[in-house]
């Protein structure tokens, strides 16, 4: 007979706990001129801060941190007809103690009759706050072609900062994306 069904007379806490968890945001989108746009958000989210551990003796490290976050991104036509534009990106995320920083900019070139299709190239960085202190942690080179409002991506995210002992994690990736069509010039409101 095997040992593995005997009790083990550990006291051991019950393995399932619920909270109630609030996330909060806005978003605010405007069109300039004929090709230009801006988009800003802000969140925020578990801001209760819910114990999260199952032992709920509530310690400092049982909380879950309130997140907040803020976007910004653009489109910035180069030439009058629109038909090159850089479209800059910026992402902040922060945690507790942690905190990430994504910056970086494509830069669009249409082509076609009416500018629909187009090739992406572009450049990112992210950097990082944790227990070690902050620092560049990778950078992001990236290529697509857009199509009837569909964008595939490939990029490569290379890690500058070792996972393990002398490894570093990088990795290609694809992406696909919807861009949705919008029902009037005035409104961004997305028609999917």
């Amino acid at each position: 007979m095997s040992g593995y069904n005997l009790p083990t007379a550990e006291n051991l806490p019950e393995n399932n706990f619920s909270y109630a968890d609030f996330n909060f945001g806005l978003n605010y989108s405007a069109r300039f001129e004929r090709y230009g746009a801006v988009f800003v958000g802000l969140a925020a989210h578990h801001f209760t801060q819910p114990t999260i551990s199952f032992y709920g003796n509530g310690a400092e490290g049982d909380k879950l941190y309130t997140k907040y976050s803020g976007q910004f991104s653009a489109t910035i036509p180069m030439t009058k007809d629109g038909r090159v534009s850089l479209l800059p990106r910026f992402l902040l995320a922060m945690q507790g103690p942690h905190m990430e920083i994504n910056a970086g900019s494509n830069l669009r070139l249409a082509f076609g009759k009416y500018g629909g299709s187009a090739v992406h190239f572009g450049g990112w960085a992210r950097t990082v706050r944790n227990d070690n202190g902050v620092g560049l942690d990778a950078v992001v080179a990236l290529m697509g072609i857009e199509l009837n409002s569909v964008l595939v991506g490939m990029s490569y995210d290379l890690n500058l900062r070792a996972l393990q002992a002398g490894q570093r994690q990088s990795a290609f990736e694809l992406s696909i994306t919807y861009l949705g069509n919008y029902e009037s010039e005035e409104i961004l409101c997305p028609k999917f």
